[in-house]
């Protein structure tokens, strides 16, 4: 193949995806798949009406693959675009602040179901979720914010193509398929911000979407029709359609830790990251301070301009719009001292303390934050009373990891949505041991599910 930039990281990518993973990297790919196996859990159990109707009416369980937490099974592309909408539905799933990207939620939704159809083992499963997770963060980085600027939501473009190759490392393909790979992914690729909007449901569309498009893209390209040279930098692709600028360097080269699964953040709250900083500065002031609800004159949150289109609204219309709204979550850390799965409910969004405070809100765009991204999104939130005023700064919210969740705390978040879920306590720590050894016992581990 010639000297292209597809060509040169297929190279970079595909020698990266044949090494022999230390532990530790190894240990965080089963830390990514417990988190996301409690976000698809619970997802699952929200919609478990939608999805049963769904899969009724495509008369689908002649698959043999997982649909996670519906004790249903469907084909692979199903079962990839099913767990992909489930994991992302609370907003609970990972993701990677260079990348302004979701990872996890396609990634392996992507390739669990491939590696289970395909009969492949538990190492085979992390191999895939490590490349998968090199292949997107690379890919989304390199040419983000332009690609948000754009309107793309990268979860749906580059996460499909990551995902992708995640799936052609998983079952091993020799490097001359990992170009139809991509280019399939890549023509497939797709993802609209505009779906966040007008407490629209179905933002996780472009999740299950992009996760049953990569692993389509990696069953195709075994067929030996071969695609363009250069799909990702030619006149007409991906890069001159969906980017602004490109910087090769973060598509080429490892980052500084070697790993980009080791640079991902996981969210404590359930809400759009954008929102963390601002939920998490309005804590600490609550939390070191005793504050009268009903002495607030006004709350002010200062933010990057980024995080401002589609989240700044004080008008909840439904939970979805709650979870987009950063003055949301800010209220509700105001009002209940806690930012999670339950405050989005309805009885929340509708409680009167919420509405109050909501109307005492004003959000603006910072512009010294904004110089500061992405190598950090900050926040400021300033709560005023009529005798105080009380001011915090947020610069890297819990679960980055210059600030991230510990081990403790990732399985304690695990349990609490599993419970939620409605399952109990001793099914979930034998499910949590068979993520942690998974390479031992793969099929166990999916029956369970």
């Amino acid at each position: 193949m010639e000297e292209t930039i597809t060509a040169n990281f297929i190279d970079s990518i595909y020698d990266f995806s044949r090494q022999e993973f230390p532990a530790d990297v190894l240990q965080e790919a089963k830390n990514c798949l417990l988190d996301y196996i409690g976000c698809t859990m619970i997802g699952a159990s929200v919609l478990r009406n939608e999805t049963a109707s769904y899969l009724n009416k495509m008369a689908i369980d002649r698959g043999r693959c997982t649909v996670i937490g519906t004790n249903r099974k469907a084909d692979v592309l199903t079962a990839a675009f099913l767990n992909g909408f489930h994991s992302h539905y609370i907003e609970l799933d990972d993701g990677h602040r260079f990348g302004m990207i979701h990872i996890g939620s396609v990634v392996i939704s992507a390739i669990l179901p491939f590696v289970q159809d395909n009969g492949l083992s538990g190492d085979d499963l992390l191999r895939g979720i490590v490349t998968g997770y090199e292949a997107t963060i690379r890919l989304s980085s390199a040419i983000q914010p332009g690609h948000k600027k754009k309107g793309f939501h990268a979860t749906g473009t580059c996460a499909c193509i990551g995902a992708a190759i995640g799936a052609a490392a998983a079952i091993g393909y020799e490097k001359a398929l990992y170009n139809p790979v991509i280019c399939a992914a890549a023509t497939s690729a797709a993802g609209l911000l505009e779906m966040s909007d007008g407490g629209s449901k179905l933002k996780p569309y472009t999740i299950g979407h992009a996760a049953m498009a990569a692993i389509n893209a990696v069953c195709f390209a075994n067929e030996a029709l071969d695609g363009p040279k250069d799909i990702l930098g030619g006149d007409r692709g991906f890069f001159k359609a969906c980017a602004e600028n490109v910087d090769l360097n973060r598509l080429l080269k490892p980052c500084e830790t070697g790993y980009a699964i080791k640079t991902i953040y996981r969210k404590p709250y359930a809400a759009c990251r954008h929102a963390h900083g601002a939920v998490e500065a309005a804590l600490r002031i609550c939390e070191d301070n005793d504050i009268d609800l009903n002495d607030i004159q006004e709350v002010l949150i200062e933010i990057y301009d980024l995080a401002l289109k589609g989240h700044d609204h004080t008008e909840i219309l439904n939970t979805d719009s709650a979870k987009m709204s950063i003055p949301y979550g800010v209220a509700s850390a105001i009002c209940f001292g806690k930012v999670n799965y339950e405050q989005f409910s309805d009885a929340c969004i509708n409680d009167e303390r919420i509405k109050k405070v909501l109307k005492k809100i004003m959000i603006i765009e910072n512009k010294e934050l904004s110089a500061l991204v992405p190598d950090k999104r900050a926040s400021i939130v300033t709560i005023k009373t009529a005798e105080a005023s009380y001011t915090c700064r947020a610069d890297y919210p819990y679960g980055e990891p210059e600030n991230p969740l510990s081990r403790e705390a990732l399985e304690e978040k695990y349990y609490s949505l599993m419970a939620s879920s409605g399952k109990d306590r001793e099914l979930s720590k034998e499910l949590l041991n068979w993520i942690y050894n998974i390479e031992k016992d793969l099929n166990v581990f999916l029956i369970k599910l």
